[in-house]
């Protein structure tokens, strides 16, 4: 790439009590590698912002964009109120998750994705990226 791609991807919204704007731009990289949360009620009138650096690949940031809120939301030190305590502790289970069987098994499901979202519905990993899948850093 001989210059930065430098398009910018803007969102924002609004409920009763907050607003928020956020914006992405891909730079140098081959793909914005970047994964966002924006919830503005958890279901408990908390919010949540997160930005997810895809230093580990946009793959690993997209994983964390999918399972932060749920493992946040189970935590016991959120259901206690410690915030935190459970924002620290969800983000050392997450990467234990994607350390695992359960979250290879879900970093499979992102990739699937992905290559679906681009090939179509009825397309599948070959044994290459299998293989790769398996060498993702993580």
């Amino acid at each position: 790439m001989t210059k930065p791609i430098t398009e910018k991807n803007a969102l924002d919204g609004k409920n009763d009590k907050l607003k928020y704007g956020g914006c992405s731009m891909q730079g140098w990289r081959k793909s914005n590698e970047d994964a966002h949360l924006h919830i503005l009620d958890l279901g408990d009138g908390n919010s949540l912002f997160a930005v997810f650096d895809g230093h580990g690949g946009e793959q690993v940031a997209m994983f964390c964009e999918r399972h932060f809120p749920e493992t946040l939301l189970a935590n016991l030190e959120y259901k206690n109120k410690n915030y935190a305590r459970a924002l620290e502790e969800t983000f050392v289970e997450v990467d234990y998750m994607l350390l695992s069987d359960e979250g290879t098994d879900k970093m499979r499901k992102i990739v699937l994705d992905m290559k679906q979202a681009v090939r179509g519905p009825g397309a599948k990993l070959d044994a290459q990226e299998e293989k790769d899948l398996k060498l993702l850093p993580f």
